[in-house]
């Protein structure tokens, strides 16, 4: 993704590394990757929000939408088959456009 316009400040797993990296770092976007078994990428996504001057949350899975159903929780959902920068960057522009993501 770099080369199309977006630059990987971190990469990180499902934990507080994930909350410290985007409090000190500041990023435009999270990408969170969701699976229906397991509930802490949610709540990660979650504590993402609570932070001060928090990113745009997005959640990815290779999972289908529909599958996943409410557990997105209204969050903006990129499947990973579609993961790209056009994608995050529209999905950036339109979470700042509602004046972020609200749960």
């Amino acid at each position: 993704m770099r080369t199309e316009g977006i630059d990987i400040i971190a990469d990180l797993p499902v934990s507080d590394d994930a909350i410290t990296a985007a409090t000190e770092l500041r990023p435009d976007a999270a990408i969170v990757d969701v699976t229906p078994e397991d509930e802490r990428a949610l709540t990660l996504a979650r504590r993402l929000l609570a932070i001060q001057r928090p990113p745009t949350v997005l959640l990815t899975s290779s999972t289908s939408r529909s599958v996943l159903g409410t557990m997105l929780e209204g969050f903006p959902f990129i499947a990973k088959a579609d993961l790209c920068s056009s994608e995050i960057l529209t999905a950036i522009r339109a979470d700042q456009h509602t004046g972020g993501t609200s749960h």
